[in-house]
């Protein structure tokens, strides 16, 4: 009798000591989720700024292209593998370091094409596969903590914009967005959505037209059921910046006149494409010597948009290389991004990780090595991005890398014993001086004599 009450004594202690240490686990782990609730909603609230206001921080883009956006449930089963698509078109499964290398280098937007029919259920309520949403998300966070500025979107081809498939895109857009509104809810303004990409009669050969009113009627629609559902969601995304596109998010006078821009909410960006010019960028064409084309998108955006306060983001533009115009595509990179600076319009080049492969070659970082495969190109892109916009300011770089951030005020410029352009500018006391390879400057880099580089120092 002795030996069983000592026994249940026993068991009742282990018992006691069982539950006040299940106790002690819960209380420790509701203190950590309030202190992790505490610290990430201090560090996401939102910043509440209207777009104009917003692109102003935007210094370059780059898209993560052929990864997240491609559709092959032909001979993929995604049932098995949620996350098989991003390597379906030979690119690798995503790794930090891609993100990590751009911003190290002084990428500070990414723009992530994402396809979502393919990971989506049926009607009516179209659940997201929560595996996809999962990767989704991580993708995100390796920019968005970062403080990099990032872009998801729809990139989905089931928008054929006839009136006939208006009705099922609506209720999927609804749906869709419902979703994905409220998995990123408490992100702050660093998380932009965009609606769709390239909306337009695909089955027409001349698709990328300027649309007609059966179209622009269509995007309107869906462009309005978007936003008042990210609107309408919970969390930060009443105040998220939203971007909308006209037809095949192509600027053409006629579909920007057509398209809904609501007067009352200044968190709208309009979305454009521009592979400007299409004979130099896409095409064929070895030399870059028309710049009709980029002067009149960068003005007539500016004309249309800029000036009545409507933020624009040129959201993909590149230029695939050619045997032996390395120094053209320099040139073009030039012109078009210090266009597009001075007019107040921050670009996002378009990766999707090819190589020599003809006019689909539009890659910029191995995506295995993360090596820059054309680091001039890069170079000119970011520098010009940086030199001729306003609002940016700054520079210090080290390693190709970004240091900090200094207003310019004064610009002087020269060149120096060595053919490179040397730039001067005086801030408070301090002396920036930025040298810089001048692509113009082809006999030397034939000679073989200079080498295009980027540096940028600091004096003080």
């Amino acid at each position: 009798m002795i030996l069983i009450r000592k026994n249940r004594i026993t068991f009742n202690l282990i018992i006691i000591n069982i539950t006040l240490y299940s106790k002690i686990m819960i209380m420790i782990r509701i203190y950590i989720a309030i202190i992790i609730y505490l610290s990430f909603s201090k560090a996401c609230k939102i910043n509440d700024i209207s777009s104009i206001n917003l692109i102003k921080n935007i210094r370059l883009g780059w898209n993560f292209g052929n990864a997240l956006d491609v559709e092959c449930t032909n001979w993929t089963d995604f049932k098995k593998d949620q996350i098989a698509s991003e390597r379906c078109w030979g690119n690798i499964k995503t790794t930090e370091n891609i993100f990590n290398t751009l911003i190290n280098n002084g990428f500070n937007l990414f723009r992530i094409p994402i396809t979502w029919t393919s990971h989506i259920g049926s009607s009516p309520n179209y659940i997201i596969d929560q595996e996809w949403l999962v990767q989704v998300r991580e993708i995100v966070n390796y920019s968005y903590h970062r403080g990099a500025y990032v872009i998801i979107n729809s990139y989905d081809n089931w928008i054929n914009i006839y009136k006939s498939n208006l009705e099922k895109a609506k209720s999927i857009t609804k749906e869709l967005w419902k979703q994905i509104a409220e998995e990123f809810k408490d992100y702050d303004e660093h998380l932009l959505f965009e609606v769709m990409n390239k909306p337009g009669k695909m089955d027409l050969s001349n698709k990328y037209s300027d649309g007609d009113y059966e179209s622009w009627n269509f995007i309107n629609e869906i462009n309005k059921i978007f936003i008042n559902t990210v609107r309408n969601a919970n969390g930060n995304n009443p105040k998220r910046h939203l971007l909308i596109t006209p037809y095949t998010a192509s600027f053409h006078e006629e579909s920007i006149n057509h398209l809904y821009i609501p007067i009352n909410d200044n968190k709208i960006i309009v979305s454009i494409n521009a592979y400007v010019p299409y004979n130099f960028t896409y095409n064929n064409s070895l030399i870059f010597t028309n710049t009709s084309d980029i002067d009149w998108l960068m003005n007539t955006i500016k004309e249309k948009l800029l000036s009545n306060n409507i933020a624009t983001i040129i959201t993909e533009f590149g230029a695939v290389p050619r045997k032996n115009n390395d120094n053209e595509r320099i040139k073009w990179a030039k012109y078009f991004i210090t266009k597009a600076s001075k007019n107040g319009i921050p670009c996002s080049v378009w990766d999707n990780g090819l190589f020599d492969k003809g006019n689909n070659s539009f890659g910029l970082i191995d995506r295995n090595s993360y090596t820059i495969k054309y680091p001039d190109y890069m170079n000119i892109l970011l520098e010009s991005s940086y030199l001729h916009n306003d609002n940016f300011k700054t520079i210090e770089y080290k390693n190709n890398t970004i240091k900090n951030n200094i207003k310019e005020t004064k610009e002087e410029k020269n060149k120096d014993t060595n053919n490179s352009i040397v730039y001067k500018r005086k801030q408070n006391d301090t002396n920036i001086i930025i040298k810089k390879y001048d692509p113009n400057d082809y006999n030397e880099q034939k000679s073989g004599k200079l080498k295009p580089s980027l540096s940028f120092y600091s004096v003080y």
